[in-house]
Order: structure tokens, then sequence, then C-alpha cells
């Protein structure tokens, strides 16, 4: 079933890059997603699979990233129909491709169990999205995309150095070594602690470039405000949370070398940075996609802030990475309708979205009050579970203050630029706006979804939390 997983979006880009008509493509994403999706939820209750020797498998961190991504890609091949009828008239060959590969890589670096292996998957997952992120074709366009190679191949390299120097922190006297996770936690490899905290530091910066921390977040602005919002929202809610997997793996190699300390207070230092950063950026900010990019630039800084504080916070931290691929969904689809009513991603040029569009307003909405982390969405539980963790655990009282600080200032930077575009006096003309059904469903469903996570976590779930929480050894 693993192996299905992981070679049925690959197969399906082979097919996507024949010369079949569009609208087959655009079925054959939907038909492949969904499938992928059954899948990754069957696996929740069958026992592991190993293959290639044990390099993939999924454990419960690997699912607990790869559930959400899978569901993210079901809601956004449904939201493209709608979408892509109104893009730009042009071939979407290289398009679909593109979305099938990035699947497949994200998938593979979920159940990568080998550090260099996972490594591979994250640059592969760097390379295919660069079609996606051109897909208008224009001179901004390709700028973005151009940052945004630079920026992660500068991110990936740093952490293929950390990975190198994993390996050699990893060397018995007999020069063997490995990178496998298994091996690297079990105990029965002795880490050498100077290369050990090299490499932590480098996969820490590496990966953090992938998922946008302060301050190597440089090429998310621009990459997610040129990107199609469906895109962004896919980069944003399942890109991000691989990189994460990265710095997660990180850590709990350190944690099981007894460098818990070490990680900690590296992770809670960049965690607040880009949350100052993210609240610096967001008050004031004039364009509601670059407004959405500082947005995650926060929740990417909330999950590593949470990381640092022991068990409870890496629970906080793990629901938080579900909390957060939802509430990508909800935004950036709800981003890509007002763009493609409006004409314009200005806030200033929003206004009156609860009149001329009521669905897309009340989604709008919706996603503010995720966004923020009101009651009784899921971001309010995790991060509420992260801000228990940081009083709990912290020596000083200063992070957990200064987390709470920056998500004030972001709660009213947030709600001064959306409720008016939700809500205010547009000087256009009034007439109600078309909403396809495909465009209003995924973020509707996954606005639910944030809902429901916010009132009851399954015991499944919250058990699967609790194993993985305890396997990554934050104590």
């Amino acid at each position: 079933m693993l192996a299905t997983l992981l070679l049925l979006p690959v197969f399906a880009a082979a097919i996507a890059l024949a010369r079949v008509p569009d609208r087959a493509r655009l079925q054959l994403f939907r038909a492949v997603a969904f499938a992928h999706l059954a899948l990754a939820i069957a696996l929740w209750n069958r026992p592991a699979e190993h293959l290639f020797g044990g390099y993939i498998a999924l454990d419960a961190v690997g699912l607990l990233v790869l559930t959400p991504m899978s569901a993210l890609f079901a809601g956004i091949a449904i939201y493209l129909g709608g979408y892509l009828r109104r893009a730009e008239r042009r071939s979407h060959r290289i398009f679909i491709a593109a979305l099938l590969l990035l699947q497949a890589s994200l998938t593979l670096a979920a159940a990568s169990q080998h550090m260099g292996l996972f490594w591979v998957a994250l640059e592969t997952s760097t390379l295919v999205s660069a079609p996606l992120l051109y897909f208008h074709h224009t001179g901004r366009a390709l700028e973005a995309t151009w940052k945004y190679l630079i920026v992660g191949s500068v991110g990936i390299a740093l952490a293929l150095l950390g990975t190198v120097f994993l390996a050699i922190a990893a060397t018995d006297a007999s020069g063997d070594t490995t990178l496998f996770i298994r091996d690297l936690t079990a105990g029965t490899v002795h880490l050498a602690k100077p290369w050990l905290h090299a490499a932590f530091v480098l996969l820490l910066m590496g990966y953090g470039t992938k998922m946008g921390l302060a301050p190597m977040h440089a090429w998310k602005p621009d990459a997610y405000g040129e990107a199609p919002p469906p895109v962004a929202g896919l980069l944003a809610g399942t890109a991000t949370n691989c990189a994460f997997l990265g710095v997660l793996r990180a850590t709990q190699i350190c944690a099981h070398a007894g460098e818990v300390k070490f990680a900690s207070s590296l992770l809670v230092l960049l965690g607040l940075v880009s949350l100052a950063v993210a609240a610096i950026f967001i008050v004031g900010q004039a364009d509601y996609r670059r407004l959405l990019a500082y947005a995650s630039v926060e929740q990417m800084g909330v999950l590593v802030f949470g990381l640092g504080f022991g068990v409870m916070g890496a629970q906080g931290s793990l629901l938080h990475v579900i909390n957060n691929a939802l509430n990508k969904g909800i935004l950036f689809l709800a981003a890509g309708n007002l763009l493609q009513l409006y004409g314009t991603s200005a806030i200033a040029g929003v206004a009156g979205a609860l009149r001329r569009a009521p669905a897309t307003g009340a989604i709008l909405i919706a996603g503010l009050f995720a966004a923020v982390g009101l009651p009784p969405f899921g971001l309010f539980v995790s991060e509420f579970v992260i801000l228990r963790a940081a009083i709990a655990g912290g020596a000083s009282a200063w992070p957990a203050a200064l987390y709470l600080g920056f998500l004030a200032v972001i709660f009213l930077g947030m709600c001064v630029a959306i409720l008016p575009m939700a809500q205010g006096e547009s000087s256009r003309d009034e007439a109600p706006l078309h909403e396809p059904a495909s465009t209003i469903l995924p973020p509707m469903a996954f606005a639910s979804a944030a809902l429901v996570l916010g009132i009851y976590v399954p015991r499944p779930l919250a058990a699967m939390i609790e194993s993985a929480a305890r396997q990554l050894g934050g104590g």
C-alpha cells in the first residue's frame, strides 16, 4: 500500500505529460488526489510497512505530516476546476504534471527514514515547484520563481552540509556511519557532540529556509504573492510542513543524544524571531497575498517555538501542523476567489465581499478567525497547548510573554486588514459576483475541519500525536 502511495502520482504525472485533453488531466489529478487521501487514511490502521531495506516507512510523525498534506491536495484538486476555467487559456500539461510530482516528492519526504533520502525528496520538491510558481508567465512571476529557487537552493545546500556533518558525527572507530533515523535515535550509535551541534544548526537553518522561517524568509512574500493562490496554499500547507519534518527529525536525533537543551534554545530563539518579523510586516500590509505569506512565516515560528518545550510543546506543534494545513487551505483559496472576482490583490481594492460574494466573504472571515487563533477553531487549541508548555517548561517567563505579545500584534494587524475586505463599503458596482461551487466547497470543508478540531480532537488523532511527541524524545 505504501508503494502505491509513492508511485501513483509518478505514473499519473507521466500520463499528464502525454497528449491528452486538459480536462482529462484535471480529472486524473482529482482521481489520484482522492486515491492518495484514501490510502493515507487507510495506513493509520495498518502495521508499518518498510520498503527498500528500511529507507522508506511511515511512523507516527510521518503520518501526521502526510495525512493533512494529502487532504489539502484533494481539496485543491476540486478547487482547480473552477479556478483554471477562469485562468489564462493555455495548456495545463506542465502544471498538472508538476502538481503530481510535487505530491510524489512530498510523500517520499514524509515516508523517508534516512536523512539523506529525506534531503533528496525535499530538493526534488523544490525543483518541481518552479513551474507552478511561473504559472502566469509574467516578469514578476519569473523573478519570484528565481528567488524561490536561489534562496531555496542555499537552504538545501546548508541542509546537505548539515547531513554530511551528521554522518561525520555518527562515524565510529571503524569508519562506518549511518544516516538511518532508527540508528541515530536508538542509543546504539555514539554521536560526536561538536559535529552534532554543527549539524543541527545547519539542518535548522537549511530546512528553516524551506519552511520560510525568519530571517531566511525572503523568498516567501514574492513566491506566494505571484503564484496562483491554490499553489501558494499547497506550498504553505504542505511543503513547509514537510520541511518542518526535517527540523523534527534533527530535534529527535539531538534529544536522543542528550542534547535537548542545546536544540531547544535555538528552536525557541528562531521561533520568536519569526513571530517578531511576521508581526512587523503584517501590520500595515497593503497586499493580501503578501499578508498571507507573512502569516505563514508566523505559523512556522509557532511550530519551531513549540518544539523547544518538551513533550507538551511537541504535542502542540504536531497538532499545529494539521491546523496550519487546514488554515492555509481556507485562506489561500479564499484569496484565489477574491483575486478572480475583484481582479486585484490590493487590500484597498477589495471591500464588501460579504455582500458581493457571500460565500467567499464568509470563508474569509472564518479563515481570519482560524488564523489568529480564536476559539473554537483548532489553531486556538494548538497555540494554547504551546503556551502552556512554554509557561511550564521555560526557565524564564520572557519567551511565553513575547510569544503572547507577538500573537496579539499579529491578531490586530490581520483583523485591521481583512475585516474591511469582508464588511467594508465598496465604491464599485455592488452587483453580486458569481462563485462556482468548486471554488467554495473545498475551503468550506477545510473551515469545517478546523472548527471540529477546535471543539474535539478525535481519540485516534490524540493518541497518534502523543505517540509522535514521545517518539521525538522531547523532554
